[in-house]
């Protein structure tokens, strides 16, 4: 069983890392393929990444974020940025 407790160092390296940013990329790139919408991919990737449905706050709040990426280059970062952001949530660093 893991611990209740988080170390800051884990969340810092999630934010900052060169690799975790790298693999959100790459991640992105797998959610951009798998699905045309974007409401199925939001769904896809809080499924993948924390084994279960977006709540209709997070929904909300991805939606919110990619409404302002314009090219295809800005949405490639904004899904990158919200695939770091999941790899940093709670629900993927501990195990329940």
């Amino acid at each position: 069983r893991r611990s209740s407790s988080t170390l800051p160092t884990q969340a810092l390296y999630l934010m900052n890392s060169p690799w975790v940013t790298d693999q959100s990329r790459h991640a992105a790139l797998r959610v951009l393929q798998l699905a045309s919408s974007q409401q199925a991919r939001i769904e896809n990737a809080h499924r993948v990444f924390l084994g279960r449905r977006p709540r209709p706050a997070e929904r909300q709040l991805a939606e919110s974020f990619l409404s302002g990426a314009k090219s295809d280059e800005e949405h490639l970062a904004a899904w990158s940025q919200i695939c770091q952001a999941l790899y940093s949530s709670l629900d993927f660093r501990y195990v329940r």
